[in-house]
């Protein structure tokens, strides 16, 4: 009889705060690399100064030298926010982007494969993206390299019951976007650019593994969906930043960005505005 385990695929640890995935795919990336040589599976192979033919039903060996490729860990996971008045489970991972620093963490795959965990070492925040919209419930992506993986870990068994963040839970708040007009929806995305870094390091046990995660410049963009029409028409020569401040139990940010261009769309239902914004200096402070 299967063994059905419904709801969560598996639970992740980070820093003492284990997080329950609806989505889980980071593995190892890596192809086998072949030097190729000239001779098809059917060609002849002269022994003089003549070009080669072809001949049916003859087999040439193919495929014959060959190497390993560098080795990339990377992928990501999703999870609903957990959280109660002054904790929740997606701060850390937030900090780990907007800073950048290194962290390891263990992901158990769900207890009914039977399958173990496994520990993903010296990992960065490649992107973050928060979301929400009114009506549901408060969800975060995130995507991550790792320097190294291995085949073990412990995420010791967790039954607690946990209230899902909702929207009633979220405020949202903008200069130009509040007043008279409704805020429905909020996303935004942290990219940090990560690049994997491979030298020939003496002492390094697999030099196929990247030596460092390199960041590159963080990129951050997001949207505020509006009911009604807000916004700006355009981007002009004197137009300022505007601090975006989003609240979430256990966590405030304000992001310091400018405003886009508004998107509308004719229709006949409901008129909800796109107002797309782009962060600028240092988007969440020190």
């Amino acid at each position: 009889m299967a063994n059905l385990c419904p709801g969560y695929i598996g639970m992740l640890e980070v820093d003492g705060i284990k997080i329950r995935c609806t989505d889980f795919n980071i593995n190892p990336s890596q192809n086998f690399l072949f030097y190729d040589h000239v001779i098809g599976l059917n060609d002849t192979v002269p022994t003089d100064n003549s070009t080669k033919g072809e001949e049916v039903g003859v087999i040439q060996t193919q495929k014959r030298i060959g190497r390993p490729s560098v080795i990339s860990i990377g992928g990501g996971f999703s999870f609903p926010a957990t959280g109660e008045v002054a904790s929740n489970n997606f701060e850390k991972l937030f900090e780990h982007t907007k800073i950048g620093d290194y962290f390891t963490f263990d992901f158990q795959y769900h207890r009914g494969l039977g399958q173990d965990a496994r520990r993903f070492i010296d990992c960065r925040v490649n992107q973050f993206t928060f979301s929400i919209t009114a009506g549901d419930i408060l969800n975060i992506s995130v995507d991550i390299f790792a320097k190294d993986m291995e085949e073990s870990g412990s995420v010791s068994n967790y039954q607690i019951a946990e209230k899902l963040i909702t929207w009633d839970k979220v405020t949202v708040s903008a200069d130009g976007v509040t007043g008279d007009s409704g805020i429905q929806g909020v996303e935004f995305s942290i990219n940090n650019n990560v690049q994997n870094i491979y030298t020939v390091i003496p002492d390094q046990d697999n030099k196929l593994l990247p030596k460092d995660l390199r960041l590159g410049m963080q990129e951050v963009t997001g949207n505020i969906s509006v009911y009604n029409i807000p916004g700006q028409s355009f981007i002009t020569t004197t137009t300022g930043s505007t601090d975006i401040s989003i609240t979430a139990p256990g966590w405030s940010k304000t992001i310091k960005s400018i405003l886009k261009p508004q998107e509308m769309g004719g229709t006949l239902g409901p008129i909800i505005t796109s107002v797309p914004f782009v962060g600028v200096d240092k988007p969440f402070g020190d």
